[in-house]
């Protein structure tokens, strides 16, 4: 693709030349002398300049779809050549949350490159869920991981597991006398915290019961904060959320420290330091157990690499 695509697609990524200047280590009159003059070569404005961040013209929108097009027909190219060495190389470029890249994809990438010692993996940490779908549908990376619900018409999914949202409770919460033949010890809950176990049969509890705690969950970018918004409105309660936090388990060690009752994930119990401070619920409500998925972009071209590691991931989680 040539430079000044390339630049001008830098610039919309960005919402602002200063930005795109940075990230292409050029200086910021340079880069606005190159828009001007592509914008002269094609006849119309690309950028509206009057607003920040920069919005697109209705030219602007049709040339950066051409762009799209252009990348997305490069990639495959240069995709297919590396393929015909039959994986001797390859890449893969995954995207997942922090939560997903710390806990997830460290032993699976391990296991996946003990199979195919050739292929290259590549991880972007991206904790927006609006930012990684656009990524993965500028295939910038080839797969997203992700609980989150991707439109069928743009992406394939491949379903991996069920995660179960939890609640954990200070002990010395004078709540936990109602609730306690529902309630579990952190070593029980550990030993439910593996994906293969079988959550049927456990107690469950209504947040009806806690209308009136204080409540610490996860900021509101997460995907998983309108699921705990949900959870909320299912019994009619305004909850008190005292803290919004970016890691789960800075969500756990609060809630381990007494400031509030915290939502988690059940697999957080496996990453974190035990405490006997806490006691833990399983929720009542279909919104605590929510899939994750594997997603990539419909009608794309599929490498041998990602072939690859979509026939051998399902049976290594």
């Amino acid at each position: 693709m040539e430079r000044p695509m390339q630049y001008a697609y830098e610039v919309f990524r960005k919402g602002s030349i200063s930005k795109a200047a940075e990230s292409l280590y050029i200086s910021q009159p340079a880069l606005s002398a190159i828009i001007r003059k592509l914008e002269e070569s094609i006849g119309t404005q690309i950028f509206d300049r009057s607003t920040k961040p920069l919005r697109l013209t209705p030219e602007g929108e049709y040339y950066i779809h051409c762009v799209e097009q252009i990348r997305s027909i490069e990639t495959d190219m240069k995709q297919y050549f590396e393929d015909i060495e039959e994986l001797k190389k390859g890449s893969l470029r995954i995207g997942a949350s922090t939560y997903f890249c710390s806990n997830i994809l460290p032993g699976l990438m391990r296991k996946f490159h003990r199979d195919y010692p050739y292929i290259q993996v590549i991880l972007e940490e991206n904790n927006s869920t609006p930012q990684l779908k656009e990524i993965l549908l500028a295939k910038e990376i080839d797969f997203a991981l992700t609980s989150n619900t991707y439109p069928t018409d743009d992406f394939e999914e491949v379903r991996l597991f069920n995660e179960v949202i939890v609640l954990a409770v200070p002990a010395g919460r004078e709540v936990n006398r109602f609730l306690l033949d529902k309630a579990y010890t952190f070593d029980e809950m550990s030993a439910l915290s593996s994906l293969s176990s079988d959550l049927s049969e456990v107690k469950r509890i209504s947040l009806k019961m806690l209308a009136q705690e204080e409540f610490i969950t996860i900021d509101r970018i997460s995907d998983l904060y309108p699921r705990i918004q949900g959870m909320f409105k299912e019994y009619e309660i305004s909850p008190r959320i005292s803290m919004h936090l970016q890691q789960m388990s800075s969500c756990y060690y609060m809630a381990a420290n007494g400031f509030g009752c915290a939502f988690l994930r059940l697999a957080t119990l496996q990453t974190v330091k035990k405490s006997d401070q806490l006691l833990f619920y399983f929720i009542d409500s279909p919104r605590s157990i929510r899939s994750t998925q594997l997603y990539y972009k419909k009608g794309g071209y599929i490498t041998r690499a990602m072939q690859a590691f979509l026939s051998w991931v399902p049976s290594h989680l």
